[in-house]
């Protein structure tokens, strides 16, 4: 006589014991072993239907497995039995979400917030889903509602994250060096900063906690290529040329690679002349892509040669018409070429479209600068100062134009403002080459 299932499983339940039985069901699910975890956890409920830690870990190991309906269906049990199991309340919440019930996730939690008022890990968890559907405010006021002694692993960087998320930069940057005196080595965290420092207007920050991050992890490409951005960003040319021709020893024909070192290369004193290469090179691998044809367009001016620099941002505007960059450079290559009417005409229609468009307002000074029609000059150079807020050439070409108009007062007022401004441009420049040498001391 064969004993039925049911009893079999009853012997082996009684002689090994559901602890036991879950205890080895943990540690399979731990190593991965999915099949046997949930064999043994099956052998638990055969006996034990409403065994509450049994039916939770069930749920796990098929949420585990990728087989949500039944894991929530568990789940959804072991908390109708015990409504203020924490983990299994969180664990219903993220199988319901993942199953795209993110309004059915985000009420199991507060549901288990009834049974567990204040609970942190339900209201960090909540804060996650309610951050997830935009909702920042929500996802904030539950975060804060976390008391500071009970704050749950990872909590600053995700209350920097949806800082970040909501647009309070300061308040992000103030939460994740929180996270970074917890995790100094964090990559990840030193990027961020990085990235956050940008947005506030302080490159020197940001190269600082990029260059750390590099030191960190040197053989990333990811950090290594936000290096090259960050290092760009401080007039550090050479830092970014190099460090971008590592990675391109790595992927020669990355496009992204290709283009920031032409654009790195376009700002090095001895190298311009070389980027047109990696523009050419980026077209060819991106041939329908209008900034590729833009920048080797731009690449071509630079070096006076205007004919192929034409030939490419009419290419860019075939491609994308609205592309504003391509017209103002068109109208360039006319004003080199003396043909101040047809320069003339192409920033006029430029700026009927984008009156904001600075560089055009200071084009079009020069131009009739040039024409010696002075009050027009004045009209269009103040314009663009108060676009830009200013800029030595600027300042110097009004005090040229009010000097020819006769008024020497207001001449001599921007010669001095053109002064200003110049000590100042070489102000950044030294500040640039200190970051330089900063990075030299450093290096072991």
């Amino acid at each position: 006589m064969t004993l039925s299932a049911a009893l079999l499983t009853a012997l082996v339940v009684a002689q090994a014991g559901s602890g036991d039985l879950l205890t080895q069901a943990r540690a399979a699910l731990d190593q991965g072993r999915l099949e046997e975890a949930g064999r043994l956890t099956a052998q638990v409920l055969a006996l034990e239907p409403r065994h509450t830690e049994a039916l939770y870990l069930n749920g796990t190991i098929l949420a585990a497995s990728g087989r949500l309906a039944e894991a929530e269906q568990f789940l959804q049990k072991t908390v109708e039995l015990q409504p203020d199991a924490v983990p299994a309340v969180i664990g219903l919440a993220e199988v319901r979400s993942r199953l795209g019930k993110a309004d059915l996730a985000v009420q199991t939690l507060e549901r288990g917030l009834t049974s567990r008022p204040g609970e942190p890990l339900l209201l960090f968890q909540l804060a996650q889903l309610l951050a997830r559907r935009q909702d920042f405010k929500g996802a904030l006021e539950r975060l804060r509602a976390i008391p500071q002694d009970r704050y749950p692993a990872g909590y600053f960087e995700v209350l920097g994250r949806t800082l970040l998320s909501a647009g309070d930069l300061e308040a992000a940057q103030s939460a994740y060096q929180r996270h970074l005196e917890a995790h100094p080595n964090s990559v990840k965290t030193l990027q961020t900063l990085s990235a956050i420092a940008l947005k506030r207007g302080n490159p020197a920050q940001a190269w600082d906690y990029i260059a750390q991050a590099r030191k960190l992890a040197p053989n990333s490409a990811q950090v290594v290529f936000a290096f090259a951005g960050v290092s760009l960003e401080n007039h550090l040319v050479s830092e970014a040329i190099t460090a971008l021709r590592l990675l391109l020893l790595r992927e020669p024909d990355n496009p992204e690679y290709l283009l920031m070192l032409g654009n790195s290369v376009l700002e090095s004193a001895t190298e311009f002349s070389k980027a047109v290469d990696y523009f050419r090179r980026y077209v060819e691998l991106r041939p329908e892509d209008a900034l590729g044809h833009m920048m080797l367009g731009y690449g071509h001016y630079v070096n006076r040669e205007y004919e192929q620099a034409a030939a490419e941002l009419r290419r860019t505007l075939e491609i994308q018409p609205d592309f504003l960059e391509a017209e103002y450079y068109l109208a360039m290559i006319d004003y080199h070429g003396n043909r101040d009417e047809a320069a003339v005409q192409r920033l006029t229609t430029l700026l009927a479209r984008r009156p904001e468009h600075d560089k055009a307002h200071t084009a079009l000074g020069k131009i009739f600068l040039r024409q010696r029609r002075f009050s027009e000059a004045v009209e269009h150079l103040q314009r663009a100062v108060a676009l830009n807020g200013g800029s030595s050439d600027l300042h110097f070409n009004l005090s040229r134009a009010f000097t020819q108009l006769g008024d020497r007062e207001e001449a001599e007022r921007q010669l001095a403002l053109y002064r200003d401004f110049k000590a100042k441009e070489e102000q950044r420049e030294q500040e640039g080459r200190r970051l330089r040498f900063q990075e030299l001391r450093e290096q072991p």
